[in-house]
């Protein structure tokens, strides 16, 4: 028996209108009444249907109906979902090698502070000879730290702010050739909550991991630290 495959067949038509492109793969099909449809076809059948809401809040109760009655259905939230979970596991993994990061430079300040109140320690004794009390002491080390933090901050935030141009100029034009998606206006997007929030972590860093190397410090004895070379 031989066995034939499709056959193409020629039909004409009068495009009636055209509709704005949605950039997935609707923009490469043809819409027709359904009853034209089925004159085209000598078997009734379809093998789907194209359901539009008046509002994306009637979506969830739709796709809800149409599977009550036993069809399955997919819409344009299902892919958002899907980026939704893949940038959330990147999301979690880029959170712990940041926490490592913090906690490594936060090891790496506390050492840095310890040698520098061992360095000064003549300093200190010399204060505190001269009448600075332990508060003084406390306060003259922590707003040092206060600076430098705030300092780390800013240029954080800065370098932050050039890479997320430097991505959005150079990696767009990239990954809109690679994925053959619509033009993007940005990759990135500057949230100035985000770069205020960079600055707060690098103080309550800096203040955290100063504490120990000022409380230190302003417990240093006097002649003791005037004797120190």
């Amino acid at each position: 028996m031989k066995k034939t495959g499709p056959l193409d067949r020629e039909i004409s038509f009068i495009p009636v209108g055209h509709l704005k492109p949605a950039e997935n793969d609707i923009d490469t099909g043809a819409f027709m009444k359904l009853e034209y449809a089925k004159k085209l076809s000598k078997k009734e059948y379809y093998d789907g249907v194209l359901i539009k809401v008046e509002s994306s809040s009637q979506v969830h109760e739709t796709r809800e109906q149409v599977e009550k009655i036993g069809f399955s259905s997919s819409s344009a939230r299902d892919e958002i979902d899907s980026v939704n979970r893949i940038m959330n596991g990147v999301t979690l993994v880029l959170a712990f090698f940041s926490s490592i990061s913090l906690l490594v430079g936060s090891l790496i300040v506390v050492n840095t502070m310890v040698v520098s109140v061992y360095e000064r320690t003549r300093e200190s004794g010399i204060s505190k000879a001269l009448g600075a009390s332990e508060s003084d002491i406390l306060r003259m080390f922590l707003a040092e730290y206060l600076f430098i933090g705030t300092v780390g901050g800013i240029l954080g935030d800065l370098f932050g702010v050039l890479f997320a141009t430097l991505i959005d100029r150079v990696g767009r034009s990239l990954l809109i050739s690679r994925l053959e998606i619509g033009n993007l206006e940005h990759l990135t997007a500057l949230n100035f909550k985000i770069l205020a929030a960079g600055i707060l972590v690098s103080l309550l860093v800096s203040v955290l991991s100063g504490l120990y190397p000022a409380w230190r410090a302003s417990k240093l004895d006097p002649v003791r630290a005037l004797r120190q070379l």
